[in-house]
């Protein structure tokens, strides 16, 4: 095999992995593997064969992909692929490596799913409204619709998050309602206790809409202008999936004109469009009432979720240079 050099986003290896240890992995010389700050610190005009390692942080164009002189393959600690021209890669035949399709390996990776609870028990219980009160006669004059014992629960996507969601919150009682759009064929005995119904029925009928589903650049959003035509006042909005399912600016909409509670998101700014929402004064004040909660794409930010996903995809470089010997 020709020496590949690696280039490895800081982002991408969150868990504190090094290039000692990336290296060690991979079994090649620490000099192969250079830690960077971002992909402007690549040399896009290396004649040498080399590949990129990034994260969802890391946008990859068609313009940027085009410049390189030899790209072997570009790796994302990621399952969604929003972020890279993947036509692009397959036109320059640069391979991707990513973490879709690695369900029985990520099995054990539920960070996403403790934001998502955290979200909708910070939404319900009134917590992220009363953070923004500042005398103790107010918050204790704010009543909460409903215990989280009593929430109608909807879950879009009963797949590893969206399962793990739902048995969280079965165990505090809520009543558990999902719709699949992928029809998952994976669900486990456990599932068989929740009531499987249409989109539309579930947007009507929860408390709680809680987004799990996949979603690829160019589609349209799973929740538009029909879909929030349904929603009301009372239901809080979840959605540490994607942010292209929901249409931002339905959601603001509703959330501006009192038709939906609060939506809690992670994250910041719509990676598909480019659109940075934190710039917009309205989103300012609907995040300073307390209806709307944002962070920053940390669903999997915890360290041990961390360094079971940079393992997953380096044991997949690893295989593709075991596969160009």
């Amino acid at each position: 095999m020709k020496p590949i050099t690696l280039y490895v986003t800081r982002s991408a290896i969150r868990s504190g992995l090094n290039n000692e240890g990336i290296a060690d992995y991979l079994g090649v010389p620490p000099a192969q593997i250079v830690i960077i700050e971002s992909l402007k610190h690549v040399p896009i005009r290396e004649t040498l064969k080399c590949g990129l390692w990034i994260n969802f942080d890391q946008k990859l164009d068609a313009l940027m992909i085009s410049q390189f002189r030899n790209l072997a393959f570009v790796a994302t600690t990621s399952t969604g692929t929003n972020h890279i021209d993947t036509t692009m890669l397959q036109t320059v035949g640069a391979k991707l490596i990513h973490l879709e399709k690695s369900d029985r390996l990520l099995h054990k990776v539920t960070a996403t799913a403790d934001l998502a609870v955290a979200m909708i028990l910070g939404a319900t219980t009134g917590l992220f409204r009363d953070l923004n009160k500042s005398l103790y006669a107010e918050r204790i004059a704010i009543t909460r619709e409903k215990q989280v014992s009593n929430l109608k629960v909807g879950i879009v996507g009963l797949g590893r998050i969206g399962s793990e969601v739902a048995k969280r919150l079965d165990f505090f009682g809520s009543v558990i309602s999902y719709c699949d759009p992928e029809q998952n064929s994976t669900l486990d005995d456990y599932a068989t206790k929740w009531q499987k119904i249409s989109l539309l029925e579930l947007i009507q009928t929860s408390d709680v809409i809680s987004l799990h589903a996949s979603y690829k650049s160019g589609q349209p959003p799973l929740l538009g202008e029909r879909e929030f035509k349904l929603i009301n006042e009372k239901q809080h909005l979840i959605n540490t999936a994607r942010s292209g399912l929901v249409d931002k600016h339905q959601v603001l909409k509703a959330l501006l004109n009192n038709k939906l509670l609060t939506y809690s998101t992670d994250f910041p700014f719509d990676h598909t469009s480019g659109y940075n929402i934190e710039a917009s004064e309205k989103v300012n004040y609907l995040i300073n009432s307390g209806k709307l909660f944002i962070t920053p794409h940390i669903g999997g930010a915890s360290r041990d979720a961390a360094q079971t996903t940079e393992k997953i995809v380096m044991s997949k470089i690893l295989d593709y240079y075991q596969e160009v010997v």
